[in-house]
């Protein structure tokens, strides 16, 4: 590795860690099987637990992963079983904590987007999906006036492992500009 490409790690991880300090950043299912996870956990992992950082989801997303852990299709039961080890491991070193959420008979996706709605008045949050639907929906809530509260910020992940902001992707913006002219006539 070139000290160039040392630089631009530690830069994108300075710019990481600054933006968590400020932001509870939640990880869907889509984004903990996603190729790209393990990937930003050995980039970010020993940075995070210097710096005190911690990282959150939501018990509807590990109970979805244990239902995926029992799938009939081998490759999905064991990716999601490998994802759930990882989560365990990395709930006891403190990287990652696990909130409840008061309706669990709602799917993640739909108490993730309930989450963002109520968590948003106290602090600001992320949430890292692969789900462009869901990453829409999301945002939309930025959009609304009577949304009150800090700014909800969406992240998909790479496999490359890194975060891209879908608030700068062009179709998420089409999709945000189209809804607010059907909103406004």
């Amino acid at each position: 590795m070139s000290v160039f490409e040392t630089m631009e790690i530690e830069e994108e991880v300075e710019d990481v860690l600054t933006f968590a300090e400020g932001h509870r950043i939640y990880f869907d299912t889509t984004a903990f099987m996603s190729d790209g996870f393990r990937v930003f956990l050995n980039r970010y992992e020993y940075w995070l637990a210097e710096n005190g950082v911690c990282l959150y989801t939501i018990q509807s997303v590990v109970n979805q992963l244990e239902y995926f852990s029992k799938s009939e299709n081998h490759d999905t039961a064991q990716k999601a079983h490998s994802v759930l080890e990882l989560v365990h491991e990395l709930t006891e070193k403190n990287l990652l904590k696990i909130k409840m959420q008061s309706n669990t008979s709602c799917a993640p996706k739909q108490n993730l987007l309930l989450l963002a709605l109520h968590k948003r008045r106290k602090r600001s949050i992320a949430i890292v999906t692969c789900n462009t639907k869901l990453a829409n929906d999301i945002l939309l809530q930025n959009q609304l006036k009577s949304c009150k509260g800090n700014y909800i910020y969406c992240f998909d992940i790479s496999n490359g492992g890194i975060l891209y902001n879908y608030d700068n992707k062009a179709d998420h913006n089409l999709i945000i500009s189209d809804i607010m002219e059907i909103l406004a006539s």
